[in-house]
């Protein structure tokens, strides 16, 4: 059995984290997401595995024995294509899924036994928008008809495709035939299930997905849970502090004195946790990380590189190099309750999260007493000046700041 995964598509969607890389490099816990995904297909003995990459290549480490062949796309001229640029090392079937794809081994046994009564599987799911999906027509666990984001109440069902494929090498030629476009892919899989017997396996537990920034928030979820508590015996942990829960504290961590660490958590390489902080309910901070004194963490994600002078950070994603200077503070939900929603490509679109705070690209740099509204974008490079409240999302290396239009009275004491 071989896997090809593709690694090379752009991030459209993603903005404002991986604007220079595929969003399966983004870190977590440690490891680009992609890491994770090689290291899923190789515990379920799945080592033949064919990288599809940018011209800019990937890094990552991969288990003992597995050495994935690496094959460059050019161009992000679309799945089809990616898949065709792997054709020569293609000898089998093959799993076709995504770098993000980290629970492939969730999937692996009921997808190849599957296998054994079809011609082609795909791994599907259930969904309360399947307009904004791909949707399979089915007749019993045989799929006839596979519709990309049909219209809305005009949909065979509420089966969507994930976005995992077991196929079979039969296939390619199939896919050359049709003629390139954005779609090319989904085109000749339709065609394809119209003349073979093509079944779906319904995924029973919810598969995880990667189309939007925020949903590195449920990534670190699930990597937090299947990941074992483990603190290691070069971290420095002060006096005083207080470890509660599951937690994940690597090499060269310092937490000082009375910091309050509750997990699930993770600390990664040469973190440090300032005094008196508190670092909460899934939060994630990358190597080299800094958190001042004070300051309080909730349920975000810190990447690499990253520090918080002290202030209030919740649910929120900070990217690599940031720094964010004493009381910044994000805001986190909206006063009626209601979901967030993050303006993606110039439009609106709902988070389905009543708890979200800020986006931040690379290299954000915020001064004191910055505060931010829920579901705020910041651009990489962006600058907010100090005493700033931002409203609006921020471009890509503008300076922002509060406008100050009147000069401050200063009072004079009379000494009589």
């Amino acid at each position: 059995m071989q896997a090809v995964i593709l690694a090379a598509g752009a991030s459209t969607r993603f903005c404002p984290l991986a604007d220079d890389v595929p969003k399966c490099m983004i870190p977590l816990l440690g490891k680009p997401i992609l890491e994770w995904t090689v290291s899923s297909l190789a515990k379920m003995g799945i080592g033949d595995i064919i990288l599809v990459t940018p011209p800019a290549g990937v890094n990552i480490t991969t288990p003992p024995g597995c050495e994935p062949k690496v094959v460059v796309q050019g161009k992000p001229l679309g799945m089809a294509n990616a898949l065709l640029c792997a054709k020569k090392f293609i000898k089998e079937d093959f799993f076709l899924l995504h770098g993000h794809h980290l629970d492939i081994d969730e999937f692996v046994l009921s997808m190849v036994k599957k296998r054994q009564e079809a011609e082609g599987v795909l791994l599907g799911e259930e969904r309360e928008k399947p307009w904004e999906y791909g949707v399979v027509k089915l007749d019993g666990d045989r799929i006839t008809n596979l519709i990309e984001k049909p219209q809305k109440g005009k949909e065979p069902g509420k089966i969507c495709v994930v976005g995992i494929y077991l196929l079979t090498s039969e296939f390619l030629p199939f896919l050359e035939k049709v003629k390139l476009s954005h779609y090319q892919f989904e085109e000749a899989l339709d065609k394809w299930v119209k003349v073979k017997d093509i079944r779906v396996v319904k995924a029973q537990k919810q598969p995880v997905s990667l189309k939007y920034p925020w949903d590195l928030l449920s990534f670190k979820n699930y990597l937090l849970e299947k990941n074992p508590h483990r603190i290691s015996r070069g971290a420095k942990i002060g006096k005083g502090v207080i470890l509660v829960g599951k937690m994940i504290i690597e090499e060269g961590a310092t937490i000082f004195e009375n910091a309050v660490i509750k997990g699930p958590v993770y600390i990664g390489k040469n973190v440090l946790v300032g005094n008196n902080a508190l670092v909460r309910d899934g939060s994630v901070l990358e190597e080299n990380c800094r958190i001042g004194a004070f300051a309080e963490v909730k349920n975000s994600i810190f990447l690499p590189h990253s520090s918080l002078g002290s202030g209030f950070v919740a649910s929120s994603i900070i990217g690599e190099n940031c720094r964010l200077a004493h009381g910044f503070v994000s805001a986190n939900r909206r006063f009626d309750r209601e979901t967030v929603r993050v303006k993606i490509k110039r439009e609106e679109v709902d988070t389905g999260l009543d708890d979200l705070g800020v986006i931040m690209g690379e290299g954000v740099q915020a001064g004191i007493g910055v505060g931010t509204m829920p579901g705020i974008t910041i651009g990489k490079g962006a600058t907010i000046g100090p005493g700033t409240f931002v409203f609006e999302d921020v471009p890509p290396g503008v300076n922002y700041s509060t406008e100050f239009k009147s000069k401050p009275k200063v009072s004079r004491r009379l000494h009589l």
